[in-house]
């Protein structure tokens, strides 16, 4: 009963592959898995696909986008999923012009489950940088993305002081922007920030936040709307009276913030 259980499971398959190598030219010789189906299909066409041994999960298409990319890229989140199963495929692979890999991706996104899985499961690089030297953690903190910045803080793994191709940390870069959440936890965490990179016109985290501050709004927040520069300032002034305390008392500094935010131990929860 089992052995016509499988048979006929077998049978369907191969009636439904028929139907896919019509209508979408997949024959034994044309091992791609089109854009067109990872964008349209369900999960179960997908699943069907990649069990034929003439379909490489890996296959580029001209622009060098494998079918794990095209699935994230298009958000087929529960496809991605799927393709993260199968061992063959190439998790590491940069897979876009922008030098990111799946990882790179999937944190930038806030694809939290994804991204865990990746670092947790399959032993990712987390310090995979992109084409500019932006490493996934670098771009939590310019943009604020809390709940990955702090999963991958909490990482040993995870390299928080890496500098991109203008030689801006992590810590600088969210002083640049006005994160100012994000400055006030990398200073109560217990790993060692570096707080005195400088940048490669030689301006460190409080001279570019006195800079941005100064700055017309039009020139960097364009975005913003003018009754929001008040608000955009006063987090730069946050920023500097912090760093200028943290200057001449950085444990104490690290010891306030710390119960301000409720940590305990080394660990942020």
């Amino acid at each position: 009963m089992e052995f016509d259980q499988v048979t006929q499971q077998q049978k369907e398959m191969e009636e439904r592959l028929t139907k896919l190598e019509q209508r979408y030219g997949l024959t034994k010789g044309n091992q791609e898995i089109t854009i067109r189906l990872l964008r349209l299909e369900l999960v179960s066409v997908v699943e069907l696909l990649i069990q034929d041994e003439r379909v490489d999960v890996n296959q580029s298409n001209v622009s060098g986008q494998t079918p794990l990319w095209i699935a994230f890229r298009y958000g087929r989140i529960e496809v991605v999923k799927l393709l993260l199963k199968d061992e063959r495929v190439n998790i590491n692979k940069v897979d876009d012009a922008e030098g990111r890999t799946i990882f790179w991706m999937a944190c930038e996104r806030e694809e939290f489950e994804i991204a865990k899985f990746l670092l947790d499961e399959k032993g990712v690089d987390p310090n995979e940088p992109n084409n500019e030297g932006q490493t996934p953690f670098w771009d939590a903190c310019c943009w604020g993305h809390m709940k990955i910045f702090k999963f991958l803080l909490n990482d040993e793994r995870v390299d928080i002081n890496t500098v991109d191709e203008c030689n801006r940390t992590p810590f600088f870069v969210a002083c640049q922007y006005g994160v100012i959440k994000i400055v006030k936890y990398l200073l109560a965490s217990k790993r060692e920030v570096n707080v005195n990179e400088k940048d490669f016109r030689g301006d460190n985290a409080i001279a570019i936040t006195k800079e941005r501050l100064g700055a017309d709004v039009e020139e960097f927040f364009d975005h913003e709307v003018e009754e929001k520069l008040q608000i955009r300032n006063q987090r730069y002034i946050d920023i500097i009276e912090l760093l200028t305390f943290y200057e001449k008392n950085p444990e104490l500094t690290r010891l306030r913030l710390r119960k301000q935010f409720g940590f305990e131990g080394n660990i942020f929860t």
